[in-house]
């Protein structure tokens, strides 16, 4: 069976796929395939480095779409994509067979929605004297990070903490959870076995 065909999407240094890469190095359902940046940015380097094509579309289109059919991939991890996916991108990738998924700084439904992302999230959690937060993964739908949640992860916060500490803790647990549950996902929607079972861990 050939393995499942991911391809990671990034606007911004691509922090988080380097646990992509490495995990994947070492499963044999899934591959990375493709990085695709709506810019210019540190993140192809580290594509290259691990000799990963990289597509520059500064929109997501259908163009965009005809060149991951070509490559017959399966699954849109979105990594830190700062674009808004439209519904007929969606609808065209997911009548190829496709499915997307993305990562939000914060335990949806809380803090999300048009405009919310990476600081302006941790913002507003200190402002809110939250005493929880983390990420959660959830597939993309043409409503703004409504799509069904896959996973969340949580952590323990000091209530006001400083946005950037509450962004370094976030960010922690994304790149140590974030590729595993994805990976974890296609198994289970496209693969033979399966293995995801964690919908929401804890704090510790």
């Amino acid at each position: 069976m050939k393995p499942i065909r991911i391809a990671l999407f990034a606007s911004g240094s691509g922090s988080l796929l380097p646990g992509f890469i490495e995990l994947a190095k070492s499963d044999t359902e899934c591959e990375i395939t493709c990085l695709v940046l709506s810019k210019e940015t540190p993140a192809r380097a580290i594509a290259e480095q691990a000799q990963i094509p990289t597509f520059l579309f500064p929109e997501p289109n259908l163009a965009l779409i005809s060149e991951l059919k070509k490559l017959d991939i399966k699954l849109i991890c979105l990594a830190g994509y700062l674009k808004i996916i439209s519904a007929e991108f969606i609808e065209a990738f997911e009548r190829n067979g496709g499915a997307i998924i993305n990562t939000h700084p914060a335990l949806l439904p809380k803090f999300g929605g048009k405009g919310m992302y990476g600081m302006h999230v941790h913002k507003k959690v200190s402002a809110a004297q939250e005493t929880e937060t983390g990420f959660t993964v959830h597939e993309v739908i043409a409503a703004v990070d409504e799509g069904p949640i896959i996973a969340q992860k949580s952590v323990n916060i000091t209530a006001g903490s400083a946005p950037e500490s509450i962004r370094d803790q976030v960010v922690a647990l994304e790149k140590r959870y974030y590729p595993e549950i994805a990976l974890n996902y296609a198994k289970n929607k496209f693969g033979q076995q399966g293995s995801f079972v964690v919908l929401h861990e804890t704090p510790r």
